[in-house]
């Protein structure tokens, strides 16, 4: 498989989707911070602010991400499951990720949990390797988040290419 994945350190909690899928859906669903604010985002697409009153959305609507990710802390702390594996993930790409130790076995469906951007984001995915993992099923939500830390990580990527061709 001839794929580019980008540079990246986060610490990824996992395991087997089919032992207690049951359990893991229902987290799965429950960690929706992101969604809950996507409903505002689409009317506002829709609504002409002045300037001034752009800005005031802008900060309510930070201000509404920060409480929800607190009441989403406060909630979720004692609620997420314990999962089997913990390691860190070392490299990513749009629709991979890739694992430091090798735990995944072949073919193998995993949830995986994770926290990124101050958001605790889950989804399911495929093992391709010992390392290397498909992502299958994300929420659109999260997914939009993960795609704008993989460009970022893209950006970074690119930069010291650049800088190293100099």
């Amino acid at each position: 498989m001839s794929l580019t994945l980008f540079n990246a350190s986060f610490k990824v909690d996992f395991q087997e989707s089919k032992q207690d899928e049951e359990y893991l859906l229902q987290e799965y669903f429950a960690l929706n911070t992101n969604a809950k604010l996507a409903s505002f985002k689409k009317m506002a697409s829709k609504a002409e602010f002045s300037d001034s009153e752009e800005v005031l959305f802008k900060l309510l609507l930070s201000i509404k991400n920060d409480i929800l990710r607190l009441e989403s802390k406060i909630d979720n702390k004692e609620n997420f499951l314990k999962l089997k594996y913990s390691t860190l993930a070392c490299a990513i790409h749009y629709e991979y990720i890739k694992i430091k130790d090798p735990l995944l076995k072949e073919e193998e469906d995993y949830y995986f949990r994770f926290r990124l951007e101050g958001n605790d984001i889950a989804f399911f995915v495929k093992a391709i390797d010992k390392n290397i993992a498909k992502i299958n099923k994300f929420r659109n939500d999260d997914k939009i988040l993960y795609d704008n830390f993989v460009a970022n990580m893209q950006r970074e990527f690119l930069k010291e290419r650049k800088k190293d061709d100099v």
